[in-house]
């Protein structure tokens, strides 16, 4: 009798792997093996990358905006607000009673020209594969394999399969994400081509 279990990271790897079509010989991430260590330098850092591709809906959050105390500010941006914790991507600065995004700079906290009360709208850093959308799941697992397909894979042109995969997985994501907002864009600032514009893909932007 098959036994379902909840989403692991472990899972998403070994998943990937095989699109890559490499054979699974480990049994966890943190296990000693030459394959899950090569797992854990990846993982990590492409499920950031997807997080801030999209303004993903499950790891959207919306805080009071929290003033703090600046030396110095940009010229016209006189405010100055803390950057929320364990947040990937600010996506927008609001008047509590506008839908309409505050033209700001982010440095090391953000700034405004408007003072409070404000929202800021960020990307949580996301981090249980037990809550990811199966969507999102299915683009990171593309975007691992097509890393590891470099590695690993028979087939010469296995990665560029894959990445061409992870493009229609963000596309559907995309999609879906806009279909289920009625005022706003399905991502609020930059696209999910920014997951891949990275020195490693970069020949494939």
């Amino acid at each position: 009798m098959t036994i379902l279990q909840a989403e692991s990271a472990t899972a998403i790897c070994q998943r990937a792997l095989g699109w890559a079509e490499h054979r699974n010989t480990f049994d966890s991430l943190e296990d000693a093996s030459q394959l899950a260590r090569e797992c854990r330098l990846r993982y990590d850092i492409r499920r950031r990358a997807v997080l801030e591709g999209l303004d993903w809906r499950f790891a959207r959050r919306r805080r009071a905006a929290q003033a703090v105390e600046a030396d110095a500010t940009p010229p016209e941006y006189p405010f100055a607000w803390a950057r929320p914790p364990e947040h990937l991507r600010i996506r927008g600065m609001f008047a509590a009673t506008s839908r309409t995004p505050l033209r700001h700079v982010i440095e090391d906290v953000i700034y405004t020209a408007e003072g409070g009360p404000l929202q800021v709208v960020f990307t949580y850093d996301a981090s249980n594969p037990a809550l990811f959308p199966p969507v999102f799941t299915t683009a990171l697992e593309f975007l691992l394999a097509s890393e590891f397909a470099m590695l690993y894979a028979r087939s010469v042109n296995r990665a560029e399969i894959m990445l061409a995969n992870f493009r229609r997985a963000m596309e559907e994501a995309d999609a879906t994400e806009a279909a289920e907002r009625s005022e706003d864009e399905a991502y609020a600032c930059g696209s999910w081509v920014d997951a891949i514009q990275t020195p490693w893909f970069g020949g494939y932007a």
